[in-house]
């Protein structure tokens, strides 16, 4: 089991904040149907190589890379032992409610994006023709 960093006054609220956060099933099930969902989204195009245009395809590396970049450093001193900054509860509820969904997201777009061939240059890349053709 993994520590994380959190200062609690006393033993009692840090066990509360545990089971709370970190072990109940909804906290989790958002990323889970987000992954479910890309699952079946993909088992049933059944073709073995998807068309999308250039624009697509970079909208698509844009929006997932906004999207982690703003996951992770976007609201970084919510993340901090001393917060540096107010946040309002509805900021804090939206961020710890959507945060993990748009992770998840975001990492489906390059989940898809790969296994159809857009992830990289696939001009000279050998291992993209083997599992797109």
């Amino acid at each position: 089991m993994t520590r994380t960093i959190t200062v609690f006054t006393d033993y009692r609220s840090a066990t509360e904040f545990f089971y709370d956060v970190y072990l109940t099933p909804w906290c989790r099930a958002g990323p889970y149907v987000v992954g479910i969902w890309l699952g079946y989204i993909m088992s049933n195009l059944c073709v073995k190589k998807v068309k999308m245009n250039g624009l697509m395809v970079a909208v698509g590396w844009t929006i997932a890379t906004l999207t982690g970049l703003l996951v992770v450093y976007g609201m970084w001193s919510y993340n901090t032992l001393q917060p540096t900054a107010h946040y309002d509860v509805m900021t804090q509820l939206a961020y710890g409610g959507l945060s993990r969904i748009a992770w998840a997201a975001a990492l489906s777009w390059v989940v898809f994006a790969c296994h159809y061939g857009y992830g990289a240059n696939s001009t000279n890349n050998d291992n993209v023709d083997k599992y797109t053709k």
